[in-house]
Order: C-alpha cells, then sequence, then structure tokens
C-alpha cells in the first residue's frame, strides 16, 4: 500500500511543500503545519516495515490502522501550530501498536495507538500527578487542552 512506502523523492517533495501547509505522502495528502511533523511521519511510517519479532519476543510490526492513527494525531496536533512544542518520539509497540511521546522538562505525554486503531494517553504534570484516559483522536479541542498542558510553564 502506497501509505506505507516513503522514498527519497516522496521526501524531498514533503520537505519542499511543508512551507505550503501540505505534503503528499505515498499518494496520501497529509496536511503539514509544523516543520517537526515530517520526521514523526517518516518514523511512524517506517514503523510498518519492521520485520515480525523485531523486540525479540515475536511481536508484530505495528498494524496499517495503527500507523494510520498515528499519523492522524500527528497531524491534527501539528494543525494547532504550537510553536513551542517538539517533534514526538516514536516507537512500535509490542502486539503491533504506535506510541507517540514527549518530554518537557518533568511533563510527560505519551499516546498509545493500539492495532485497531483505539488510542489512549498518560499525561504526567510537574508535580508527578498523572492523568489517563483514552485518547479524544477526533476532539480537536481536547487535544489543545492535552498539549496545553504539556507546553505550560511551570
Amino acid at each position: 500500500m502506497a501509505l506505507l512506502t516513503l522514498d527519497a523523492t516522496t521526501t524531498t517533495a514533503c520537505e519542499r511543500r511543508t512551507a505550503e501547509h501540505g505534503s503528499a505522502v505515498g499518494g496520501l495528502h497529509i496536511p503539514i503545519f509544523g516543520a517537526w511533523a515530517i520526521e514523526p511521519i517518516r518514523t511512524a511510517l517506517e514503523l510498518a516495515n519492521l520485520e515480525a519479532g523485531w523486540d525479540a519476543e515475536g511481536s508484530p510490526p505495528p498494524t496499517r490502522e495503527a500507523v494510520r492513527v498515528a499519523i492522524n494525531i500527528i497531524t491534527v496536533i501539528a494543525e494547532l501550530d504550537i510553536h513551542d512544542l517538539p517533534g514526538p518520539r516514536i516507537v512500535p509497540v509490542p502486539g503491533g501498536g504506535v506510541q507517540l511521546e514527549w518530554q518537557l522538562g518533568d511533563r510527560y505525554l505519551e499516546i498509545e495507538v493500539a492495532p485497531d486503531g483505539s488510542a489512549g494517553y498518560l499525561a504526567v504534570s510537574d508535580t508527578g500527578e498523572e492523568d489517563e484516559q483514552e485518547f479524544p483522536v477526533w476532539a480537536p479541542r481536547q487535544v489543545k487542552d492535552l498539549i496545553d498542558r504539556l507546553t505550560a510553564a511551570a
């Protein structure tokens, strides 16, 4: 599937078109509102190409649905255009999921996308208070509130 293939030509086109607030990745149009989003999207796409057993425990690679939802989350967050938000660390999750991780000082946010595309988050405040819930992928206001908590001054 073209969505999961990223070659040098596509990568160059993504970087060139970022300033225009849009990128084509493998034939799929993905709007990019922050330059930081290119690398996490590239990493998410690459995770789909992991071999079964990538973790020495026999785990499958992330599913296409997990990768698709992870890219959607990155795009939704990039559209918020929060200038002091760094790109997330993107890692595979045993069982076929994808995890996005941000750490700013003592504040931490991880969003885990399950193989079926459902998602949840864990947010840790600078005081160590934890909040763990379903991630509101399609609720931009709730997503913004969550990211604002991550980037808020201590």
